[in-house]
């Protein structure tokens, strides 16, 4: 028993310390920095260290075999690596490191988390939390100070890359790119961020003070961002929470008080994304107003946040041009896909004259010399295009058990836990960014980690009320 606590609670230290590098490795200077250095390579050195505790595991106590509905995930892996096989004629490595941190994810992220006692879960997670923020947090100050002093900047962050074209930095067109890339996910980590501070908040009585502060600056740094994604997540999410915790205030439920919770988390849902607009228009005029780092004066609440210029007659930001392309090909996914690091390759090849090729060859001639074309912006279609019809349907199978025993569970129980409350808004969260980005499947970044690390714990909570066996695993 003493060997097994000692192997769960030394995955669980891997896990946040993986975030946190991982999250460390999204701020521009950072990344620039490490590329100077032995420790520049240090993704793969954690995936290398991961695979050795997940052979530990294997070897005394196989618990990532038990994890509900795991099996299902491990499919999916396994049709990727068939589809990698298949495509192999365009290169291995690329694949060998996606389907090895999708293996992870499933084996360790979400696996401990259904597992794991809840106690020492929260235990761990509330000092990496703390340093999550902190870190985070002034990076977000950084980036929100570039947006008032109106500076923006273009340059080469990763040169050790394949893709060595310039990245926006700072504030540029309309956006608060900051010190962060890809913007979007910087965002999602800020929006999940912001999730969690609220749940530090309700749970802490000492230094309640600090998360609030935190809260506001991930706010703002959703809404300078310009992520509509991100901001249509944080709606989405209002709307659950504030269902879920007026639901848990109630003596007992009915037709008519479900109603009534309805209707009243519509309103807030509507009061959030009020709030997202009137702060967009107040920090553009509070820029305007301050008129920092500018040599000429800015016109008093000129809305420079407004995208709706660049985005006129393409409301969809090409995402419809990009979804049709990937669509009209879909005979080629085949039962196995094309894989998750090859299949950029292959359309290239034989698909030459489609506009996600095009588009990318013309106007980022480094990225498509480096092997990319328009990516999906869709993680659901990533995981048909990577995986084909085997793997959508082992996904979309995973997904429906998943929010079956979800919505059995909260049936159920009266009064949720906050941490079961927040843990779903997480897992919600990540589910709405994989709609309009590549999301949380074969990602190796922060979003995916803290996905399938909250997934796990919403599925412990199911699990704790299942049936017998169930229970046993968790227990062991």
């Amino acid at each position: 028993m003493v060997k097994k606590e000692w192997i769960d609670k030394m995955i669980l230290h891997y896990i946040w310390m993986t975030i946190v590098i991982f999250t460390l490795m999204m701020i521009s200077p950072v990344l620039s920095f490490l590329t100077k250095t032995p420790f520049y390579h240090i993704q793969t050195y954690l995936g290398l260290f991961g695979i050795v505790l997940l052979g530990i595991d294997v070897l005394t106590q196989r618990k990532s075999f038990k994890s509900k509905y795991v099996f299902l995930l491990y499919g999916i892996a396994l049709v990727a690596l068939m589809a990698a096989i298949k495509t192999r004629e365009f290169g291995l490595k690329d694949n060998l490191f996606s389907i090895t941190w999708a293996i992870l994810n499933f084996s360790l992220f979400y696996s401990v988390s259904t597992r794991i006692a809840k106690e020492k879960w929260i235990k761990t997670m509330d000092f990496y939390l703390n340093v999550l923020f902190l870190i985070w947090g002034i990076a977000c100050l950084v980036s929100i100070a570039q947006f008032f002093m109106n500076i923006g900047y273009t340059y080469v962050i990763n040169p050790l890359s394949k893709d060595v074209s310039v990245a926006r930095q700072g504030f540029l067109q309309n956006r608060l790119f900051g010190i962060f890339d890809p913007i979007n996910h910087a965002a999602y980590i800020s929006l999940m961020l912001f999730i969690l501070s609220i749940f530090e908040f309700r749970k802490k009585t000492k230094f309640r003070w600090v998360y609030p502060i935190s809260s506001v600056v991930f706010f703002m740094h959703i809404v300078l961002c310009g992520s509509r994604s991100a901001g249509i997540s944080l709606v989405v999410c209002s709307f659950i929470a504030f269902f879920l915790f007026y639901r848990n205030r109630l003596e007992n439920i009915n037709f008519k008080k479900n109603v009534m919770a309805l209707a009243l988390s519509v309103c807030f849902m509507l009061v959030v994304n009020y709030s997202l607009k009137l702060s967009s228009t107040g920090l553009s005029y509070l820029s305007s107003t301050l008129n920092l780092g500018s040599e000429t004066h800015l016109e008093k609440n000129p809305d420079i946040l407004n995208r709706e210029d660049d985005l006129k007659g393409n409301f969809s930001n090409n995402r419809l041009d990009i979804w049709k392309d990937y669509l009209n090909i879909h005979q080629e996914f085949g039962a196995i896909g094309l894989s998750p690091g090859n299949y950029m390759k292959y359309i290239a090849k034989h698909h030459p004259n489609l506009y996600i090729v095009e588009y990318i060859k013309t106007n980022f001639p480094k990225k498509f010399a480096a092997g990319s074309i328009y990516h999906t912006h869709n993680g659901y279609l990533k995981v048909f295009v990577s995986t084909g019809y085997v793997g959508i349907l082992t996904l979309v199978a995973f997904l429906i058990l998943c929010l079956k025993d979800s919505f059995i569970y909260m049936k159920k129980n009266l009064r949720l836990s906050d941490l079961y409350v927040f843990s779903f808004l997480i897992v919600v969260s990540g589910l709405i960014s994989a709609i309009f980005d590549q999301g949380i499947f074969f990602m190796e970044n922060t979003p995916s980690f803290l996905f399938w690390l909250f997934a796990g714990m919403v599925m412990n909570s199911c699990i704790s009320e299942g049936s017998p066996l169930e229970k046993m695993v968790v227990s062991e």
